[in-house]
């Protein structure tokens, strides 16, 4: 039965961060998200999670991102959001793209699935747009379980971070281990403004890039 099992853990997801499962524009955030945890992948990047949301919103996120920590998953989020830090394992201080302290230990959390296996180890590693830096010499080890936050000012190197672990981007120097070029189904992305299609449903979003491809019944058992 793995299309009722993938049902109700969209649906459990979707409760846990209270969104509905039809999407008007408001819950986009929380939806996209929603389907990040759903996919149950090893790490999951986000990029101002709670931007977007109230408070008790905000706060259903937080708790949900807590459980999943607990199960395993390795965040690592950029924000601005005070709330954030306060889940937080390490917290990442950049400033002009550089590491502006060595990463901070935050007070401890319960969390049985951190300190675990190494997941991936970012060491001096710098990025430029045109000859200007992005991001100079700066390094971070991730373990699974773990969640690290990544503050400082707009501009400071966060979301270019985000873009290198992801793999999209490749530093200039430096190294991040294992190479960032993961198979999508190891790895969740959430863009500040998610790129989902507000009209269709959680499934009808997960279906669509393989439903364009024409491939739909080919990976239905994998969607499923």
């Amino acid at each position: 039965m793995p299309a009722v099992r993938h049902e109700r853990r969209t649906h459990a997801a979707l409760n846990a961060l209270g969104a509905r499962q039809a999407l008007p524009v408001g819950e986009l955030a929380r939806a996209a998200f929603a389907l990040a945890l759903t996919r149950r992948v090893p790490i999951v990047l986000a990029d101002e999670p709670t931007a977007e949301l109230d408070r008790a919103s905000a706060g259903a996120l937080l708790d949900a991102i807590h459980h999943s920590a607990n199960g395993g998953t390795t965040f690592v989020l950029a924000t601005h959001d005070e709330d954030v830090l306060g889940i937080a394992d390490h917290v990442v201080r950049l400033d002009r793209g550089r590491n502006a302290s060595e990463p901070e230990p935050a007070e401890p959390i319960a969390r049985s699935g951190a300190r675990g296996e190494a997941v991936v180890a970012v060491q001096h590693v710098t990025k430029s747009y045109a000859g200007v830096a992005a991001l100079s010499d700066v390094s971070l080890d991730l373990h699974a379980g773990e969640l690290a936050v990544l503050v400082g000012r707009s501009g400071s190197g966060k979301s270019t971070l985000l873009m290198l672990l992801g793999g999209w981007e490749a530093p200039d120097a430096g190294s991040i281990t294992p190479a960032p070029q993961r198979p999508w189904s190891e790895l969740a992305y959430v863009p500040q403004r998610p790129a989902l299609v507000p009209e269709l449903s959680v499934r009808e979003n997960i279906e669509l890039p393989a439903r364009l491809a024409g491939r739909l019944e080919e990976r239905r058992s994998r969607i499923e």
